[in-house]
């Protein structure tokens, strides 16, 4: 795995200990970075962004069954939620409200981490194949209302939402490059900083008091309960945090698209996500942009 790649190599370890070096590595990659859309096509830009939205959502499962260990295989529920949220307030049809990006965006992480609550609760004592089939079984029950013709008036039915909102660039950005960026280009730009944010919140999770707990879980839930670890607490946290996000990348989803109906959001995207951090390892930061990239980026090259 990458974890043990990066903790053997000999070459590795010499540049984690030159300070120096590390500092000339990180600013170059982060030049790469932010130069890389400007390079790319659009095409590229746009596989691109899908890598980086499964990354996301790899990151959100893997604190549920990476870390605190609960076999998960409706995460594709949360994703839809944060999907249909999004669209639902920023399209002019079915609802008519037409949200701005941020304001639609923080509704929609509320609404997932609400339904990570509803989900969480229930399942907390449950373990193992049990859990796995509830969960399922909820991922159903979303994508059948979302399909329903009797609530398509709230939802779009199996027709969908299109014209779906994205992010207005800041008038500052056309008066300091004197043009606007391109819109696929800015787009990509709010992406990454959404997955480094993501990627620094799961970070630090996963390396505090919260994290070891769900680490102690994942090894042996009795004896963690015994060691003073509130596993019920811990559990449905676990979930609520993954809900929000993947609700995150079901709304980049969303806008990147424009368009969203039934069929995005089938049983396969729950197995696609769990793959994605099974590819390097449970438990593997850094492997869910790996696995992203062999999933969902390998395929279209």
């Amino acid at each position: 795995s990458l974890r043990s790649f990066f903790s053997k190599n000999p070459a590795i370890r010499k540049v984690r200990a030159n300070r120096l070096l590390r500092a000339v590595i990180l600013v170059l990659v982060l030049a790469f970075v932010l130069t890389a859309p400007f390079l790319l096509s659009p095409y590229a830009i746009s596989v691109t962004g899908l890598i980086l939205i499964y990354a996301i959502l790899g990151l959100g499962l893997n604190l549920i069954v990476g870390l605190s260990g609960q076999l998960v295989f409706g995460f594709v529920a949360f994703y839809a939620i944060g999907a249909y949220t999004f669209a639902l307030l920023t399209a002019p049809r079915p609802l008519g409200l037409e949200f701005s990006f941020p304001l639609a965006f923080a509704v929609a992480l509320a609404i997932s981490g609400l339904s990570g609550i509803i989900v969480g609760l229930p399942i907390m004592n449950l373990r193992g194949d049990y859990l796995a089939i509830v969960t399922l079984g909820f991922a159903e029950i979303v994508r059948v209302l979302v399909n329903s013709n009797l609530l398509a008036d709230f939802t779009g039915g199996p027709q969908g939402i299109k014209d779906i909102g994205q992010p207005a660039q800041p008038r500052f950005l056309a008066s300091l490059l004197g043009k606007p960026v391109a819109e696929n280009i800015y787009f990509m730009y709010v992406l990454m900083f959404c997955f480094a944010l993501t990627l620094y919140v799961v970070f630090r999770l996963q390396y505090s008091r919260v994290g070891r707990s769900w680490e102690a879980i994942h090894e042996d839930e009795t004896v963690a309960q015994a060691c003073g670890v509130s596993t019920g607490y811990y559990k449905v946290l676990a979930v609520i945090i993954g809900a929000v996000i993947a609700g995150a990348a079901g709304a980049f989803y969303a806008s990147r698209n424009t368009y969203i109906g039934p069929g995005d959001f089938v049983f396969m995207v729950s197995v696609n996500s769990l793959a994605v951090i099974v590819v390097d390892g449970m438990g593997s930061i850094p492997g869910a942009l790996v696995g992203a990239f062999i999933i969902k980026g390998v395929p279209e090259l």
